[in-house]
Order: structure tokens, then C-alpha cells, then sequence
């Protein structure tokens, strides 16, 4: 999103410059967007119940976490840069969902997509583990401020994620044995959200994170079938 306004003179700008800075501070403070994160989500996604097949089992080597916090903000960021035609201010917060969040979607988005019979027909009578080594759940909120010579200023706030990929390591158990052991990683399916005319921050963060959810119950039928491909 950008913005355009005109001001008489530089120190006009400079001005404005402080103002952004401390209205960015004082309005979208970590706890502000860690209850509109809260109220995304109500709380920590659980597991769902009874999806679970008796031969497959899902875990993960993400940090032990028992907060019951659906997520925690880092202090906002700021640097100034003044460039040889317009200066520009620069903010950012980043986020990190608890573990449990992305975990807990994926591994029902791995259940549900094994209970299928065609998934039953191929695996067998062997036993299915899957172990989530990293998962994507750190996104940054930015903002980028420009006021040029000509006495224009331009803004874009934006949601981008950290990108961080999915390492998944798997085994195919046969009879108490491994029948089959890999790894493989995926790509941080997660993109940078801009914020839309008219759109308020909490439409942005809305957005980004039913993004993010629903690219997470996307790729449990990609990992189960990439497993599958690699027998």
C-alpha cells in the first residue's frame, strides 16, 4: 500500500518522520499484536480427535514449549537511512507461533489424509513415522517509510514470513524392523502479504495467517505422497 503527501519543508518531514516512529511504537505495541494473534486463533489449535490411524504416528523436534500462549512478539526494530535523494524509515516486529500451532495442523492434516483407504492399501501392514524436524512459524510485520527531495512521501507495511523450510524425516516400519528410512526438506510455501487500500492491520494479519493455515493443511497429502513416491 502507498501512500503520497507533500510537505513544504525538509524539517516538515523530519517531523513527520518522529511522529511515525512514535505513533508505530505506541499503537502496535508486541502485546497489541499478540492479542490480534489471540484472537485469530481463539487458542492453540489442538489435535483433532479419533483421525489418528493406529499405524501412523507424527511427531516433531520443535522446542518444548509450556506456555499456553498462542504467540510471542519481539520489541519493534527501527533503522533510518538518509540516502542521497530521500530518506527512509524502516520498522519491523516479528512474531513466533507456539509450536504447537503449526504442529498440531499438519499432523491432523497428516491423519486425516492416511485414513483414506487408498493410503491404507499401500502402506500395509507396516507402521508409517513421521518426524517434523523444523516447520515454518516466525513472520515479520514491516513497515518502510520513504520521503524524497521533491518532498513526497511513500509507506508499504507488509507481512512476510522468516522462511524457515520443513525438514521431514520419516521411517517405514515392516515386522519390527525399518523397512525404509529418509528425509527430505520442503520449501517454505509461505509469501509476503501487502497491505491492501483501506485494509486495517488486523485485515492484514488475517489474511497472512489464513494463509499460513491453509498452506499447512495443504502439505500433509504432499508429504504422505512424497514418502509414498519414494518407496
Amino acid at each position: 500500500m502507498v501512500h503520497f503527501r507533500t510537505f513544504p519543508f525538509f524539517s516538515k518531514r523530519i517531523l513527520v518522520f518522529g511522529c511515525i516512529l512514535i505513533s508505530f511504537s505506541a499503537c502496535l505495541t508486541p502485546a497489541k499484536i499478540d492479542m490480534a494473534v489471540t484472537d485469530y486463533y481463539g487458542k492453540i489449535p489442538p489435535q483433532k480427535p479419533g483421525i489418528k490411524p493406529a499405524n501412523v504416528r507424527v511427531s516433531s523436534l520443535l522446542n518444548y514449549d509450556t506456555s499456553t500462549a498462542v504467540s510471542k512478539t519481539d520489541p519493534p526494530k527501527k533503522k533510518m537511512l538518509f540516502l542521497l535523494l530521500y530518506i527512509r524509515e524502516r520498522a519491523w516486529t516479528t512474531t513466533h507461533l507456539h509450536p504447537d500451532v503449526p504442529f498440531n495442523q499438519l499432523a491432523n492434516s497428516i491423519y486425516q489424509y492416511t485414513r483414506s483407504k487408498s493410503f491404507a492399501d499401500k502402506l500395509g501392514n507396516r507402521n508409517l513415522e513421521i518426524e517434523l524436524d523444523t516447520i515454518p512459524r516466525s513472520f515479520t510485520y514491516h513497515n518502510i517509510f520513504n520521503t524524497y527531495a521533491i518532498f513526497v512521501h511513500t509507506s508499504r507495511f507488509y507481512y512476510q514470513p522468516n522462511y524457515h523450510d520443513i525438514k521431514v524425516n520419516y521411517t517405514i516400519w515392516g515386522e519390527g524392523v525399518p523397512d525404509k528410512k529418509g528425509s527430505f526438506i520442503i520449501e517454505d510455501p509461505n509469501r509476503l502479504v501487502n497491505m491492501g487500500y483501506f485494509q486495517s492491520f488486523k485485515g492484514l494479519l488475517t489474511e497472512y495467517l489464513t494463509n499460513y493455515d491453509a498452506q499447512l493443511k495443504r502439505l500433509g497429502p504432499e508429504i504422505v505422497n512424497r514418502i509414498l513416491k519414494s518407496q
